[in-house]
């Protein structure tokens, strides 16, 4: 017989059900009373947590046991006083137990008043107020529900919670028909189903479905009961749960072992797990492969580690034991063997598989290194042949005496780090004195564990320092050569290689991947940030249309729509480290750019630094973002002053670049003749030729913790980028720093700002193709606001069927890049077909990336990138429609 006990201990909500239901089964003559003794324990459910299951259970059933004619009162009784006695007893051992003793305690004198109730019917003020309160702490909805003999089904109760879980609170004739109503049209039959056979059978109900609130929310539930008889009607007694949470989470894990499973059987190597048995319970498809086999050799199951040799299994399952014991290494080399008895090497990985502290198995996967082994074999039988002719090949060579403790360093080896041949002592102390401190335990750890014969040769990457102080990257090798009788080495002989380049490129590829990680995480969240965005900047500049900009609210929208900027410049910033963002570049005058930041900037820049702006005598012109232009020269003062703690002079000055600048002196490739020049100078404490190398890179930062993300400028190099310009960067130690900004000049004259005041509507019908919800009302409200026509989709596909629907209405059609069953661009494609003379404007709040992806290109489309401004809408719905054909 199954133990409800270890059935029910994982879900106290299961056990305090199974104690209603035995309770009510057992004694439904007590009417009243157990009803009352059954709502308190189900009200218990969240305190039954606190204790184990079996204690609380067998403090329900003892008193049973020991008094099985017992009468109702008794019954009731019996629970108060054995549930007070167990809680007295907890109450000692926990504060947190508390809770119980207390409710019992209150609960003492209802269950009384009911036992009295029983004999002389009097009325018992407040009980039914009391297990109201009861009910309404429990997680889930009581129901009394009835099936007639007619099959007509009601309820006759449901608990207080039912207006908060199910979204409804009709009148109790019409609970059952709205619950009925409410169910997801996947499970309403089944439901219906499961009551009938339940009556029909006399069995347990259980069910879960889906219940969809009228706000169209779903939620998923579980109902249990034991239907009761009371003469011709069946009467299920329960409390429905919300087990929403916990079906999301079984999709996510049946999602996650599908993915894993797909993973696992396209890796090369074996992948396996085991029990904490010791059983194998899952190994992937290529475990057939790898081992010679196919799937139908082992119609039952596939143990990998039946096909290691012999001779290895026993250090194999010792091995395995320690992983266990979790004092085994990462991983460990064995010899296996194929069907065909071909033998390989192979390394095993495993780990621990942990739950609660408890180890329930372990996993790990089996690698062959068979082109490894083979290509360390070949390293090693080069390195014998060619060890004694490396002078002619760049390699600085070493010749170690042990015995007498002498080393001979030959003439590249000195030079390689930058000492003539009779400036450095052939002993093995210079060398030790010039490996990098932290180095140095790796270092010698290598090379004793070659020099004691643990390893067949000694190879080492580490610092050597130079003789101008700089330390460079080395590769060491050696081998010895002679060994004395007992072992001990008598001479070694190795190589030096400089790889400090190699060390710069791989430093250069980490940065890069850093610098990709960073631009996919931005890219991630950009296109919702974004229309988060775009509703609140869209709102507020809603609400300045509708004002008079004397009205002290004007104000609060003003602020609203300045910090929802910052907020979006934020998400930009981190776009534009990538160079993944949409940047939209028009037309700006420098001079105009810098006028308009000089008042912000004089409010970073403390008192003690002398501050200047030198603005050209030519009115330059260049195609730029200007909130990225804005940022880079924010940075760069920024910047500026932080060099400068102790006062000191910065400049920014405006200038057409000069043909003749040290720039194009050292980039070759470079014509700066049609450039503008945004040069940024202080008198700070300057940097030296490796700070200036590093400086671009993502994450390198010259400030102390926590004054610097090392991404500032990175970031303004890849704005830069993206405006096809260049930057510079001149300074000395104590010296201070020139930064110059190099921007192509157009020849164009800046747009004027948009006035929201002098915004022109129109009075044609304009199609919206947007996904998002709030983003389409509020496009929609604004151009109706300004006249316009507006029909809506939610994709691109129902664009396609509203644009048949009314064509030759619809001038303009405003499509969202990426929506789902068909994308703004193949949409775009059928509307055209159907009429070539429709005008197009596409938005998209995802990454630059991602909208060319899907075949729009700022210079062939009219795009708004997002988030955008009512403003910025109405004024290229207005460019687009005035444009000839």
């Amino acid at each position: 017989m199954t133990d409800p006990i270890s059935t029910l201990r994982k879900d106290p909500e299961d056990l305090a059900r199974h104690i209603l239901e035995r309770l009510a089964i057992e004694h439904s003559e007590m009417n009243g009373a157990v009803s009352m003794a059954a709502d308190l324990i189900r009200a218990l459910a969240d305190s039954i947590k606190m204790m184990e299951p079996a204690t609380f259970l067998n403090s329900i059933t003892l008193w049973r046991e020991k008094d099985p004619a017992a009468n109702g009162p008794s019954i009731v009784q019996g629970i108060v006083s054995m549930l007070e006695e167990t809680v007295m007893e907890w109450d000692l051992m926990s504060r947190q137990t508390r809770f119980l003793w207390n409710l019992f305690h209150k609960a003492r004198s209802q269950f009384v008043t009911v036992i009295k109730k029983e004999d002389d019917n009097s009325q018992v003020p407040g009980s039914e107020q009391f297990l109201a309160d009861i009910a309404d702490r429990i997680p889930g909805v009581i129901y009394q529900f009835y099936v007639k003999p007619d099959s007509t089904m009601g309820v006759s109760y449901v608990s207080g919670r039912s207006r908060e879980i199910l979204g409804v609170d009709p009148g109790l004739s019409e609970r059952f028909p709205s619950f009925l109503s409410h169910l997801a049209p996947w499970c309403k039959d089944s439901f219906l189903e499961s009551v009938h056979k339940a009556v029909a059978n006399e069995s347990d109900w259980e069910f879960e479905g889906e219940y969809i609130k009228d706000s169209g929310e779903s939620m998923f539930f579980t109902g249990k009961s034991t239907p009761i008889k009371i003469g011709d009607t069946v009467q299920f007694n329960g409390v429905i749960l919300d087990i929403t949470a916990r079906r999301l989470a079984e999709e996510k894990l049946t999602d996650s072992e599908r993915k894993f499973s797909v993973i696992a059987d396209l890796m090369p190597q074996v992948i396996f797990e085991i029990d904490e048995k010791g059983n194998v319970v899952f190994v992937n498809k290529q475990a057939f492969e790898f081992f010679g086999y196919e799937e139908s050799d082992f119609p039952y199951g596939f143990i990998c580690f039946d096909h290691i040799v012999p001779e290895d299994y026993p250090r194999l399952m010792k091995d395995l034991e320690n992983v266990a014991l979790g004092t085994a290494s990462p991983g460990n080399e064995y010899t296996a063997i194929k069907k065909d008895g071909t033998r390989f090497p192979v390394i095993i990985y495993v780990s621990r598989i942990m739950q609660n502290d408890r180890l329930t198995g372990c996993c790990g996967i089996i690698v062959d290194i068979t082109q490894r082994k083979k290509a360390e074999e070949a390293l090693r039988e080069s390195e014998e042949r060619w060890q004694f002719a490396l002078e002619g090949s760049g390699d600085g060579l070493w010749d170690w005496d042990v015995p007498n403790n002498k080393v001979y360093f030959s003439k590249q080896w000195k030079e390689m780090i930058g000492f003539a041949e009779d400036e450095i002592v052939d002993s093995i102390e210079e060398w030790d004195s010039r490996v990098h401190p932290d180095d140095k335990a790796d270092v010698y750890a290598k090379l004793n564990e070659h020099l004691e014969g643990r390893s067949p040769v000694y190879i080492s990457q580490h610092r050597l320092q130079s003789k101008d102080g700089t330390y460079k990257w080395i590769l060491d090798r050696g081998k010895v050569l002679t060994r004395a009788e007992d072992g001990k080495p008598l001479r070694v002989i190795g190589t030096h290689t400089d790889i400090t380049e190699r060390k710069h490129l791989e430093s250069q590829l980490l940065q890069s991947q850093k610098m990709e990680a960073v631009g996919t995480l931005a890219g991630g969240v950009a296109h919702d940030f974004n229309n988060l965005l775009s509703a609140i900047m869209g709102y507020a500049s809603l609400l300045q249309m509708k004002m008079d900009k004397h009205d002290p609210l004007y104000s609060y929208a003003s602020h609203i729509l300045t910090s929802s900027e910052k907020a979006a410049n934020l998400t930009q910033s981190l776009l534009a480290f990538s160079r993944k963002q949409v940047i939209d570049l028009k037309p700006i005058a420098l001079n105009d750019t810098v006028e308009k930041l000089h008042r912000l900037l004089e409010r970073l820049i403390p008192e003690d630094v002398e501050f200047r702006v030198n603005k050209s005598d030519e009115r330059l012109v260049v195609m730029a973002d200007v909130g990225r232009l804005d940022q880079v020269i924010m940075n760069l003062v920024t910047n500026a002053r932080d060099a400068m703690p102790r006062g000191g002079k910065l400049s920014i000055r405006i200038d057409r670049a000069a043909a003749n600048s040290t720039f194009m002196t050292t980039n070759k490739n470079v014509d700066l003749s049609d450039h503008a020049l945004i040069e940024i100078s202080d008198t700070g404490d300057g940097m030296d030729k490796t700070t200036i190398e590093k400086i671009f890179e993502p994450f390198f930062t010259t400030k102390e913790l926590g004054r610097g993300t090392g991404l500032g400028l990175s970031i303004v190099y890849g704005i830069i980028k993206q405006h096809n310009g260049y930057i510079d960067v001149r300074s000395q130690p104590g010296e201070g720093s020139v930064f110059s900004v190099y921007l192509p000049i157009a020849w164009l004259e800046p747009e004027d700002e948009n006035d929201v005041s002098q915004i022109v509507g129109g009075i044609e019908t304009i199609l919206i193709a947007e996904d998002n919800k709030e983003l389409c009302q509020l496009s929609m409200r604004v151009l109706r606001d300004h006249g316009y026509s507006v029909l809506a989709a939610i994709d691109g596909s129902m664009a396609v069927e509203m644009f048949r629907d009314h064509k030759g209405e619809i001038a303009l059609v405003f499509l969202d890049v990426v929506m789902p069953k068909m994308n703004g661009k193949e949409a775009y494609e059928i509307i055209r077909k159907i009429d070539p003379s429709v005008k197009v404007i596409f938005t998209s709040g995802y990454t630059d990336d991602i909208v060319i992806e899907r075949g729009v290109e700022n210079e062939q489309y009219d795009f708004l990138g997002k988030p955008l401004t009512p403003a910025t809408l109405l004024t290229k719905v207005r460019e687009v429609l005035d444009r000839k054909s």
